[in-house]
């Protein structure tokens, strides 16, 4: 049973070429790559991916937030 390719790898891999032998910072085929990866592995997280002017908030912070615009 063979494993059905990947639209996406295919259309990077068509679009952008295969990947580079090594990793280079700043070269684009490199860095589409890197998203590829990370799009398929999500690093796990224990905190809310919000943002609030670029600063990471946490659970606690995105409830106190919310309490001051409830007027909680």
């Amino acid at each position: 049973m063979s494993e059905q390719p990947n639209p996406i790898h295919e259309a990077i891999e068509s679009y952008w070429g295969k990947r580079c032998p090594e990793h280079e910072d700043g070269c684009p085929v490199c860095e589409v790559w890197k998203q590829y990866y990370e799009l398929l592995n999500p690093k796990p997280t224990n905190m809310l991916e919000r943002r609030l002017g670029g600063v990471l908030l946490d659970e606690a912070d995105v409830m106190r937030n919310f309490g001051a615009t409830a007027n909680l």
